[in-house]
C-alpha cells in the first residue's frame, strides 16, 4: 500500500487498485500470518474525557496496542474536557 494505491500480486500478475477512504476512517496494515499482508479499515477513534483521551495517547505511542511506525492517526473528541497541565505525549 502505497498512499492510496494498493498493489496486490500474483505471480507474475500485478493488479492494483486505487483505494479512496473516507476521512472517518484510516488504513492499518500488518500480517496476515501466511506471509501476506492484511489491509484492516477502522474508524477514528473518539473521545470524551480526559481519561479517554490519555488512553488513546498510550494506545498509539510506541509500544500501544495500536501503535504502528509510519501511521498517523486521528482522534476525534466529542465534549469538552480540560486537559489540565503539560500535554505529554509519548513516542510516535
Amino acid at each position: 500500500m502505497n498512499g492510496d494505491t494498493l498493489s496486490i500480486i500474483a505471480g507474475a500478475t500485478t493488479v492494483t487498485l486505487q483505494i479512496a477512504l473516507r476521512p472517518e476512517f484510516g488504513r492499518v496494515l500488518s500480517s496476515d500470518g501466511h506471509g501476506g499482508t492484511l489491509l484492516s479499515l477502522v474508524a477514528a477513534p473518539t473521545v470524551a474525557s480526559r481519561a479517554d483521551f490519555n488512553a488513546m495517547i498510550a494506545a498509539i505511542s510506541v509500544g500501544g496496542s495500536l501503535a504502528q511506525a509510519g501511521r498517523s492517526y486521528r482522534i476525534d473528541v466529542t465534549a469538552d474536557f480540560a486537559v489540565g497541565g503539560d500535554l505529554v505525549l509519548g513516542a510516535f
